[in-house]
């Protein structure tokens, strides 16, 4: 069960509130207690006490020489300047302090929207600076979306246009050379650089493509590697003799050639 404050023991230079010593009658606080009085009788300065326990520190708007102390009906003491902590996360005071620091008007709507608590405050406060630059982002947006929407124009006029200037040297016949034709090879080209063609090759690669059927098959010469060692072999041995041996051996084999003579 969560303690409960059950007195004021002891209080001093609080203002207008009387100081209290441990002799002084309690308070006899109850779970409920309802406090009331003209302004200024200090209604904001006990909210304040109670206070410095919510916080662990003594209220910066109590005067800086107030001390206090206060019991729990468990028999515990807390207070300031001495043994403030305890019930910080326990004890919550709603009065007007808590209003002035962390509900805040926002402004610019018809309807009132309040922020409660310091983070909440500061979350309102960095909203605001940037609802201040949405005006200038929203324009550059335009501009961005604007810029993109010509680019985009641009590259379809050039795929449109290199397509059409393609499309008559490829002398596809009745097929059709198109903007998509070409976005389709640029993706299945490889990534590597891809060398020019000259003018001559360009003419030579059109030439071919203009064919109706593909050119004859090249054939490989045929050689006979045997024929080719006795024709050297017999070049070889002729290159070696003289003229005068070769015409003795020639009327030797063909002596007939001496009685025509």
């Amino acid at each position: 069960m969560a303690a409960i404050i059950t007195n004021l023991r002891s209080l001093n230079d609080a203002g207008v509130l009387a100081s209290r010593k441990a002799a002084t009658p309690s308070l006899a606080f109850r779970k409920l207690n309802l406090i009331y009085g003209f302004n200024g009788s200090g209604k904001s300065t006990l909210s304040r006490i109670f206070a410095s326990l919510e916080n662990g520190a003594l209220d910066p708007k109590l005067p800086a020489g107030c001390s206090f102390e206060m019991t729990l009906d468990e028999g515990t003491t807390l207070g300031c300047p001495a043994n403030p902590n305890g019930l910080e996360r326990r004890l919550l005071v709603f009065n007007g302090d808590f209003q002035d620091k962390n509900l805040q008007w926002h402004a610019g709507r018809a309807s009132p929207v309040f922020f409660i608590g310091e983070e909440q405050a500061e979350a309102a406060a960095e909203l605001a600076a940037k609802e201040l630059q949405l005006p200038a982002l929203r324009r550059e947006v335009v501009q961005k979306e604007a810029a993109d929407t010509a680019a985009e124009k641009s590259l379809t006029k050039f795929k449109r246009e290199q397509a059409r200037a393609i499309a008559p040297r490829l002398h596809l016949g009745s097929r059709k050379y198109e903007a998509p034709h070409l976005l389709e090879d640029y993706t299945q080209w490889p990534k590597e650089e891809l060398s020019l063609l000259s003018d001559s090759e360009l003419a030579a690669a059109e030439d071919i493509r203009r064919q109706a059927a593909p050119m004859a098959a090249v054939r490989s010469p045929a050689f006979d590697a045997d024929r080719i060692k006795r024709a050297q072999s017999f070049v070889t041995e002729i290159c070696g003799q003289s003229l005068g041996q070769v015409s003795l051996d020639e009327l030797k084999k063909y002596p007939e050639m001496l009685l025509g003579a």
